[in-house]
């Protein structure tokens, strides 16, 4: 199951823009508990999943946040 779910942010991201190398993983590592907690509904579904976790960027943790605006998902 957690592999399916690193494998939904992965590509959620990919979709969004691809970052630079080492970039997904960090995000994968870093938004995998609030995907979880904020976003279970848009699993397998990828551009739910960025919809999901970039809706309400406040409700991330600190980590998450960092990693998606390191990858250009969020605005800086």
């Amino acid at each position: 199951m957690m592999r399916l779910v690193l494998t939904m942010i992965g590509t959620a991201l990919l979709m969004a823009q691809a970052p630079a190398p080492g970039r997904s993983d960090a995000v994968r590592q870093a938004c995998e508990p609030d995907l979880r907690r904020h976003c279970s509904e848009a699993v397998g579904i990828p551009l739910r999943i960025r919809a999901c976790l970039t809706a309400d960027p406040a409700r991330l943790s600190p980590a998450c946040r960092t990693a998606l605006r390191s990858a250009g998902v969020l605005p800086q």
